[in-house]
């Protein structure tokens, strides 16, 4: 199991801090912060969950692939 926390706060306003903590098998922890005008804010989270998104699915993807037996049809 992979794991990805979002923080967003307005400490700095009115620019938006947004925090994309991950985990992962190969890298630990990975942490991706950005700070955005309020207006900006939205696009710019979305952009950093399907990257880091990304990253987790194609971690586990490649996980299992290592892991099937040679020959072997999988599930």
């Amino acid at each position: 199991m992979l794991r990805m926390e979002v923080v967003v706060h307005d400490q700095s306003w009115p620019q938006i801090t947004l925090t994309v903590t991950r985990e992962s098998f190969k890298e630990g922890k990975v942490v991706v912060q950005d700070r955005k005008q309020y207006d900006l804010a939205y696009v710019k989270l979305e952009e950093m969950l399907h990257n880091q998104g990304r990253k987790m699915v194609e971690e586990i993807i490649s996980r299992h692939q290592r892991s099937k037996p040679a020959g072997g049809q999988g599930q």
